[in-house]
């Protein structure tokens, strides 16, 4: 990736230092560019430009922050980067072997044996093969995959009907699932969004047999597998969409739960955002027509297209 680099002011600007840190995986990048950095300066007016080489070292979403230090008033300035690394595999093991990949497309496997070596093309298309089970069977549950590369299972219907408290993370590489901590109240048919610093925001649902609709919220942090309480929501609901924005917050919007009228099941046109660093809901702007289960996609543009679901009225 490269971004550019302007100074807007009238003085020149000096660059301290351009450097790629924090994040999961800082070693995976390497920052260069044309940048002057002192005690050489931008003059007023100029740019130049930042790129940032991603080479992963393993598999699974690496992230890291890119930091820009001058001396103007505004520094630093900090940009998140996100890549995705993808297996590649190669079998110079002898004149045998198996070759496995957890990515899609083509790649070469060489293979020797003495002086007799050669290579051939792997290529993988997509389709469904076995993997390992769920320790515990579930429905009504959510799937999320964390930066670490691992996928969060949590809640759901388990076998016996009732909502359940359980969690457990799926190995891509090694094809397991294990348990994790345990959800702090037990919901299904809720919505669980990764957030910006890696952890889970899992909202709503509802608590069988009852039929008790849930407004609270809780945290999944990947360091630590544990489950811990935030803030609750203005309405309880349950079948609502929730995504990410581009300014970090939640947007969680419609279901079925509670409204003015009390817990009824009732579809919602409310919504309302989610706030990570204060850990609190506010509401927002109304949908135009109530509707629950619907889908929420993220636009290039910042805007959030809400389409489909149900509604009761018609």
């Amino acid at each position: 990736m490269s971004a550019t680099l302007k100074n807007t002011q009238a003085a020149p600007l000096s660059i301290i230092s351009i450097a790629i840190s924090g994040g999961s995986t800082p070693a995976d990048y390497l920052a260069g560019g044309n940048c002057p950095v002192s005690p050489s300066t931008l003059g007023p007016g100029e740019s130049c430009t930042i790129t940032v080489t991603f080479t992963p070292s393993a598999p699974g979403i690496r992230t890291a922050t890119l930091t820009v230090k001058d001396d103007a008033h505004a520094s630093p300035l900090t940009v998140a980067v996100k890549g995705m690394g993808v297996a590649t595999i190669s079998n110079t093991s002898g004149s045998g072997g198996l070759a496995t990949t957890t990515g899609l497309g083509t790649t070469t496997i060489g293979a020797a044996s003495g002086a007799i070596n050669g290579s051939t093309t792997l290529t993988v298309t997509p389709g469904f093969i076995l993997t390992g089970s769920l320790n515990n069977a579930r429905y009504y549950y959510t799937a999320t995959f964390l930066n670490n590369g691992l996928v969060l299972m949590a809640g759901g219907v388990a076998s016996n009907g009732n909502p359940t408290t359980s969690a457990e993370l799926y190995n891509p590489a090694a094809g397991t699932f294990t348990a994790t901590g345990s959800l702090s109240t037990a919901r299904a048919n809720f919505t669980a969004t990764l957030l910006n610093n890696g952890d889970v925001l899992v909202a709503g649902g509802y608590n069988n047999p009852n039929s008790i609709y849930l407004s609270s919220a809780e945290l999944y942090s990947p360091s630590s597998g544990t489950f811990t309480a935030t803030g609750s929501m203005s309405n309880a609901r349950y079948y609502q969409g929730a995504t990410l924005l581009t300014n970090g917050m939640v947007l969680i919007a419609g279901g079925g739960g509670c409204n003015g009228t009390g817990c009824t099941g009732a579809n919602l046109a409310g919504a309302e955002l989610y706030d990570p660093n204060a850990g609190t809901f506010t509401t927002t702007g109304s949908l135009n027509v109530a509707r629950y289960d619907p889908t929420m996609t993220l636009l290039p543009t910042g805007n959030v297209l809400v389409a489909g679901g149900s509604n009761s009225s018609g």
